[in-house]
């Protein structure tokens, strides 16, 4: 398979969180990302995306670095740790901040809640920030920046937000990806940038991390395509490249229920345990997704 749209270098990447360990759904989306690198001549990077310290572990991360080299995966350059680029995420937080929009909210889940559940009793607007704290002074403790999507718009003065993506297509073609303004700012209202317990968020991260690593296809389970827009628009406010994006279909096991660390018990370390080699491991991941990835 080639996501490539010119003939440029291919650098790729996996990102693990080691909050669990590997399961087979991790082994089908990093051995794609890591082919498609190796056939394309190109680089694959690993990066160790353990900014919420509450829940990652040094032992999972050890683990997921000594299974993915069972499974036969190598990677180029030094590990990347998002535990150590905290002053680049604080330095882009600054940058944001500089140009009037971020600004800082002391809503916590309970109280977006509460605002929203009188007068939207639409579930799907639950997920939507509604302004609370926008041009106030906080009165209480500050847990989050958020984006002032409206001031965003402005800035970037585009109506519209490109990306290319491979991933829904048949045959791995690529096809633009429009998102505009008007929609972005419908869809996620002014999103977190920073929380307070861990001074970034993963959009920020991830899109900081990605240009550091300058990488240039962005190979993940579909779930994370619903984020992407926020992503891009990131990425034109920053003034970082926007990779290639292929968001694959997730697999499911039999009784239809997603496969991920929190509903699977059969991890990579599992199966090692049980004598299965590192070729049915990834056999069985790769059979799994021709037989059951909805």
């Amino acid at each position: 398979m080639n996501f490539n749209k010119k003939n440029n270098e291919i650098i790729e990447r996996t990102a693990p969180s080691p909050t669990g360990g590997l399961h087979i759904g991790h082994v089908y989306s990093v051995l794609t990302a890591y082919e498609n690198a190796r056939q394309n001549h190109g680089l694959f990077k690993l990066r160790i995306e353990d900014i919420d310290f509450n829940r990652c572990k040094l032992d999972f991360e050890k683990e997921i670095i000594a299974n993915l080299s069972w499974l036969g995966v190598s990677w180029n350059g030094k590990i990347m740790r998002q535990r150590n680029r905290k002053k680049y995420y604080l330095s882009a937080i600054t940058q944001l901040m500089n140009e009037g929009l971020l600004y800082p909210c002391s809503c916590t889940r309970a109280d977006i809640k509460k605002v929203l559940a009188a007068p939207h009793p639409n579930e799907k607007l639950d997920q939507i920030y509604p302004g609370t704290c926008r041009g106030r002074q906080p009165t209480k403790p500050i847990q989050a920046l958020r984006l002032n999507i409206a001031k965003a718009k402005k800035i970037y003065s585009k109506q519209k937000l490109y990306f290319i993506e491979s991933g829904h297509s048949t045959n791995y073609s690529l096809e633009d990806r429009v998102i505009t303004m008007e929609s972005l700012e419908n869809q996620f209202g002014d999103v977190i940038i920073a929380r307070s317990d861990i001074n970034t968020s993963y959009n920020l991260a991830v899109v900081l991390d990605d240009a550091s690593q300058k990488i240039t296809h962005v190979t993940r389970g579909d779930d994370l395509l619903a984020v992407t827009p926020i992503q891009v628009l990131l990425q034109k406010l920053l003034s970082l490249p926007t990779p290639i994006y292929h968001h694959h279909k997730l697999l499911y096991d039999t009784s239809g229920k997603k496969i991920s660390k929190r509903s699977s018990n059969e991890t990579v370390s599992s199966l090692k345990a049980e004598g299965i080699s590192a070729e049915e491991v990834i056999h069985r991941a790769f059979s799994q997704s021709e037989r059951i990835i909805k």
